[in-house]
């Protein structure tokens, strides 16, 4: 054979000194570690060493504990990869070679585009053995249209479709009859939650809806109740999870669904009945058509690439994302976060439009709230609030009132008498008994809807959301 394949192909592009100089750095400088998080993971390291050396000085530096070659050898005494460089040694050997320590982020960046361009080359040889494997009914243009998708995972604008105005209208009309024939008045996948549903009519495909909140009102708990409740319905579900690891989720579905606390299951303490009660919820829960993604530093071409595949392979229905304001941008360089988050939106954006489906993202909160009286979030609340608000199609706040109210219990006052002090106290308990199990989404920008604000049942022991009855009923699992 002549041309492309008559020598052996070329090493695949990496730089072994690039890694062991941003390792070295981070050894000798761990707090380093925060400015090159969020470019890079494990697998970006071409060194199966390396790769272990990384992950653990990840591993170290989300205890909040330094890693330096004496905290990371008891990590590698019996490691038999980096034994066979030298071991612990070898974690001296990098933090003495270290160079500019201010030039990490740049070897970063410059090891995620090689690793990129790795994982390029593997999918173009994927593509060519197709087409040697192919036989005649098999398409050619389908092979490589299928490799570009994967490949692309996102360019803006892609996916364009023209169609005459008389077909658009005959889809606006089916969904209208589909919604008013099966009595459920919803366009496109249901979230699940009765008052939330009513408030915006379901999420269709195409959108992009924003859940955002402060830290610990139930995001994550929230979108994992919409992510069971739609899989229970029939919508396959791909789930991004970038900070929670995939048992971290499921642990939160088995508590939902056994009334056994996280802590209890992540520690192993409970007892017989319980362990059925577990047992059960997983039966239940192993049904639901959820697919976890499970990876730190996500980006806009890696989420529409790997949404795409489960797409093909599952039918998803519904894209979850926690979260989006941690994710990082395609690009190796911006001028400023907001650029990048700028980036990133659109990205999301662009998924839900060539997928055709709603991609739920999640996002935090500045802390702007907390300077105020009232805490109930505003668009400005959002962090680079002009893109992300701008490019959703719809923006909801989660709020739970009795979060700030549980940290305001009153205090008796010096020389104050009891008798007052014990009416300020009733008066702060009966608050907190109306809205302890309360919590408000508040829809601030629906693109094709009104705003207002839906309320939840939430059960704080069991990290779950349900719907709200007059009586406070605590919430059933969906299923």
């Amino acid at each position: 054979m002549t041309g492309l394949f008559s020598a052996a192909p070329p090493a695949p592009p990496a730089n072994p000194d690039l890694e062991t100089a941003l390792l070295g750095a981070l050894l000798t400088k761990p707090a380093l570690y925060d400015g090159v998080a969020h470019l890079i993971g494990p697998d970006d390291f071409i060194a199966p060493a390396h790769q272990r050396i990384y992950a653990a000085i990840r591993t170290l530096a989300e205890r909040g504990e330094p890693a330096t070659p004496g905290t990371l050898k008891l990590h590698f005494d019996r490691d038999e990869t980096l034994s066979a460089i030298g071991g612990a040694r070898y974690l001296v050997e990098l933090a003495a070679a270290a160079l500019n320590l201010h030039d990490a982020p740049h070897f970063a960046r410059a090891i995620r585009d090689l690793a990129e361009r790795r994982r390029a080359i593997d999918l173009l040889q994927e593509a060519v053995a197709d087409l040697y494997a192919a036989d005649l009914d098999t398409s050619a243009a389908g092979i490589v249209e299928a490799m570009m998708a994967r490949l692309d995972g996102g360019g803006r604008g892609g996916d364009m479709q023209a169609v005459a105005l008389p077909e658009a209208l005959d889809e606006a009309l089916r969904e209208a009859e589909d919604a008013r024939r099966t009595g459920r008045h919803l366009c496109g996948v249901p979230t699940g939650y009765a008052a939330l549903d009513d408030m915006l009519g379901g999420m269709g495909g195409g959108e992009m809806i924003v859940l955002a909140g402060r830290p610990s009102m139930g995001k994550s708990a929230l979108a994992g109740g919409i992510a069971q409740r739609a899989a229970a319905a029939g919508v396959p579900t791909a789930f991004f999870t970038q900070e929670m690891s995939r048992q971290a989720l499921a642990r939160r579905w088995l508590a939902g669904g056994s009334g056994v606390p996280a802590t209890a299951i992540k520690r192993g303490r409970y007892g017989a009945a319980q362990a059925e009660a577990l047992v059960r919820a997983r039966g239940d829960l192993a049904g639901l058509p959820i697919h976890i993604v499970h990876r730190p530093s996500l980006t806009p071409s890696q989420l529409r690439l790997e949404a795409r595949r489960l797409q093909r392979l599952y039918g998803i229905g519904l894209v979850i994302v926690d979260h989006l304001t941690i994710m990082r941008g395609d690009e190796r360089r911006y001028a400023s976060r907001t650029a990048e988050i700028t980036d990133i939106t659109a990205g999301i954006k662009a998924t839900a439009v060539a997928l055709d489906v709603p991609v739920l993202a999640l996002c935090q909160l500045n802390r702007g709230v907390e300077g105020r009286d009232d805490k109930r979030p505003q668009l400005s609340d959002l962090r680079d609030s002009g893109s992300i608000e701008q490019g959703a199609d719809a923006v909801l706040f989660l709020y739970r009132h009795a979060y700030y109210l549980a940290r305001a219990k009153p205090a008796i006052k010096p020389g104050e008498d009891p008798s007052a002090y014990s009416k300020r106290l009733l008066d702060w308990q009966t608050e907190m008994d109306r809205c302890e199990h309360v919590a408000d989404v508040i829809a601030a920008k629906v693109r094709d809807g009104e705003i207002g604000t839906a309320q939840l049942y939430w059960d704080g022991g069991r990290t779950l959301f349900g719907d709200l009855d007059t009586h406070h009923h605590a919430p059933e699992a969906p299923f």
